[in-house]
């Protein structure tokens, strides 16, 4: 639990992408419309791409001083 967040929040991932949008809260989304308006493209990754996600990860954990589990961890 050294890692663990505070709040845990579920989103049922059912239904189309207006659904989905609709379930979350007002703040969530306008970031998610904002990334889009700055070209950031999202897509479904796999295990091709869990070093670059770990990479990620790490760099993350350096800038906001957060503890990273070891890659072994996200495979």
């Amino acid at each position: 639990y050294w890692n663990a967040p505070r709040f845990v929040l579920w989103l049922p991932l059912a239904g189309d992408e207006d659904a989905l949008l609709k379930g979350m809260t007002r703040n969530a989304r306008n970031d998610i419309k904002a990334a889009y308006k700055k070209g950031v493209e999202f897509s479904l990754g796999g295990p091709d791409d869990l070093d670059d996600f770990y990479r990620l990860m790490v760099g993350m954990g350096a800038a906001k001083g957060v503890a990273v589990h070891g890659a072994a961890y996200y495979r």
